[in-house]
């Protein structure tokens, strides 16, 4: 019974999101097996770049669960605690009656928020609008709280995306992004840019900060760099050698990002991390100067 409570409670949910995301959309789509589609869906097959790695990672984006627990278990960053408290104390304060929007979902969204709505310029499983981030099809001040995860870095123009993100949310609506620093390139299917900590806070001036913190620490940031310096050294030049060698590395140095648990929190983490988490809010009043920053 508590099974059947729980599917008809999801049913519900997303029976209640698509009525909604048909309220919210002002622009013309084409709504293919679900997907309300804004623009022409980028390939999810190309969406991870090009070379043996870029394909293989293609592929397992159509496999969420099994992405999912790859990236969770593999992959040479980790999530800090900090940045998974503040994401989930930020959500919280959100339920299914407000406008959640996950903007560059990827394929795997946020299995545990069903309610939210999944944007992304390719039509993953878990995508509910496919669309262009710089054009989105949502009107001004609609949205109570948007999430931006691990995407800024892959477009041309950050900065006209952050853009949308204050004309979509509501005065006074939450945001919660995440952005790299010390990353090698990792194209989806490009990769443009990387940030201070200071540098994200700048990105986000015209918003009231009210948090920033390190989102993956620096054993994360220095083990994604030996993982690339160790594949290019013993490849010898052999692209394909290369992509093999760097899998085979983070499936063996994996468990070392582990130590971030020691390090995320030292004073002079920020140096090499790997990357920062920035939660705000969209100031009340039109032009409103931010009281401050975190």
């Amino acid at each position: 019974m508590p099974h059947h409570a729980g599917f008809l409670r999801n049913f519900v949910m997303l029976t209640s999101k698509h009525d909604k995301i048909v309220s919210l959309l002002n622009k013309p789509y084409t709504l293919i097996d679900g997907v309300f589609h804004c623009v022409q869906a980028f390939p999810a097959a190309k969406s991870a770049g090009k070379g043996f790695t870029a394909a293989l990672q293609g592929l397992l984006k159509t496999w969420p669960g099994v992405y999912q627990f790859l990236v969770d278990a593999f992959s040479p960053v980790l999530v800090s605690r900090s940045m998974g408290g503040c994401q989930g104390t930020l959500l919280g304060r959100h339920g299914p009656d407000h406008v959640l929007i996950n903007l560059g979902s990827g394929p795997l969204g946020l299995p545990d928020r069903p309610d939210m709505i999944n944007v992304d310029i390719s039509a993953f499983a878990c995508v509910d609008v496919c669309a262009d981030a710089v054009d989105l099809p949502f009107p001004d001040d609609c949205v109570d709280c948007l999430v931006n995860l691990a995407m800024l870095e892959h477009v041309p123009h950050p900065e006209a995306v952050i853009s949308e993100m204050r004309r979509i949310l509501k005065p006074g609506g939450e945001f919660f992004c995440y952005l790299p620093f010390c990353q090698p390139l990792h194209a989806a299917p490009y990769d443009f840019t990387r940030w201070t900590q200071d540098g994200v806070k700048g990105m986000f001036a015209d918003f009231q900060i009210t948090e920033t913190g390190i989102g993956a620490g620096p054993t994360s940031g220095w083990l994604w760099v030996t993982v690339e310096w160790l594949s290019m050294l013993l490849s010898f030049g052999n692209a394909t050698a290369k992509d093999f060698l760097a899998l085979g590395l983070m499936l063996l140095l994996f468990p070392v990002k582990h130590l971030d648990r020691l390090l995320e929190r030292h004073p002079s983490a920020g140096r090499i991390a790997s990357g920062f988490y920035i939660v705000g809010t969209k100031p009340q009043a039109p032009g409103q100067v931010p009281a401050g920053t975190a």
